[in-house]
């Protein structure tokens, strides 16, 4: 009786075949979820009884030291 293990270049080869079709699905599937919450944003925007309000500067502040702190480890990360 003969094995019939599939070799690392057919292994590598079928995996090549079925990441495409995959990324490609995800790729949509993101776009209609994108899609989806757009269109219920509209939708309910349109109703009339849309609640408007300010954010707290508190809220903006953060999110700029926040993201400085990330930019600065990633630049020190990289330079060494």
């Amino acid at each position: 009786m003969g094995s019939s293990y599939a070799t690392p270049e057919e292994i590598f080869e079928t995996k090549k075949k079925t990441a495409v079709p995959m990324m490609w699905l995800g790729l949509v599937g993101i776009i209609m979820f994108f899609g989806g919450l757009t269109s219920a944003y509209v939708v309910r925007q349109a109703q009339g009884d849309w609640l408007y309000f300010d954010i707290p500067q508190i809220f903006f502040c953060e999110y700029r030291s926040n993201c400085s702190q990330q930019f600065y480890h990633v630049l020190c990360s990289i330079l060494g």
